[in-house]
């Protein structure tokens, strides 16, 4: 029943965004308690072969102007849809994506987002419905990225660039946050909570307190260009990444010339190997084993202290 997959959404996304946000953004879901028949057979939508724009634009067309009576669309920024298993397991899960303007109006409001999800319910994928496609599409409605990538001839780990340390990349569990950077770019960080090295030869000291906690400074940013950044973030096991393989300091690049799915986003790994894989035992750390030092022809990061909150001092150059 509709009901199902209502409690399924509502029991991981709301709460994951709450805590990534530190309360910043609320998740509310309403949902109707029963089918919509559409005119036509899923598959007459064209929605099996990914992407086509057209196509997923005019299923969400005919689907809010069926739904419009019983929903009042003034409140609402997205509509999620459940396809039947009919749609195959070749459609999983496609976004629908409009520039202002270009959307759906409905009750006077500008609808901008959707997504379709295949719900051939299976036990075994059931968290990846719910949580990782509710979450990681919601992300890119609100302007994400994807930051796994489809060529990386060199990359060794099944996940490439960033892997578990962001849900706007893998599927799998157990992927959690999102990065300090993306979580920058949605406000849920404060100005007073970044410090910059700036300028050739600057050395900064900072405590940097974890990603996962709201308060203290999050992130040491490095720009190199009007385009290429690294940033130095503190990731330890609590809160959405307790279940991570590894954990400690984060050392990544973005650059905002690549574009989605390419990489704008690279984790520089601190181990070659191990048995999480070369991205998600990525972390710098203090102690026997590990790699306190990140440095290439730009910036070195030096592991100064490892406190018992989960917080490091760092000194980035």
């Amino acid at each position: 029943p509709p009901a199902f997959y209502r409690d399924l959404f509502t029991a991981t996304t709301p709460h994951w965004y709450a805590e990534s946000s530190y309360g910043r953004l609320s998740f509310d879901i309403a949902s109707l308690d029963h089918y919509v028949r559409m005119s036509n057979p899923i598959d007459s939508y064209n929605l099996l072969n990914c992407c086509p724009s057209a196509s997923i634009h005019a299923f969400f067309q005919e689907l809010i102007s069926k739904i419009d009576p019983e929903v009042d669309f003034s409140q609402v920024d997205s509509v999620y849809a459940i396809a039947p298993a009919a749609a195959g397991p070749h459609m999983t899960i496609l976004l629908w994506r409009r520039w202002p303007g270009s959307g759906i109006v409905a009750d006077g409001h500008e609808v901008l987002n959707g997504v379709v999800g295949n719900g051939n319910y299976n036990p075994a994928t059931a968290y990846y419905l719910a949580h990782y496609a509710m979450t990681h599409e919601t992300g890119h409605m609100m302007g994400l990225a994807d930051l796994y990538g489809r060529a990386c001839p060199t990359c060794v780990d099944t996940h490439d660039w960033v892997g578990v340390w962001s849900m706007m990349d893998t599927a799998d569990a157990p992927s959690a946050e999102f990065l300090g950077w993306d979580k920058w770019l949605l406000r849920w960080l404060d100005a007073t909570q970044i410090r910059g090295v700036t300028a050739s030869g600057q050395s900064l000291e900072e405590v940097v307190s974890p990603l996962e906690e709201p308060g203290g400074v999050k992130l040491v940013v490095v720009p190199m260009s009007s385009t290429f950044l690294y940033a130095v973030e503190v990731r330890p096991p609590i809160g959405q990444d307790v279940r991570l393989c590894d954990h400690g300091v984060l050392v990544y690049t973005v650059d905002s010339t690549k574009m989605n799915g390419s990489g704008p986003t690279r984790i520089q790994p601190a181990h070659l190997g191990g048995s999480c894989g070369p991205i998600s035992a990525a972390a710098y750390d203090l102690g026997p084993g590990e790699v306190s030092t990140f440095e290439d022809a730009n910036v070195k990061v030096e592991l100064l202290t490892a406190y018992p909150d989960g917080s490091y001092r760092v000194r980035v150059t």
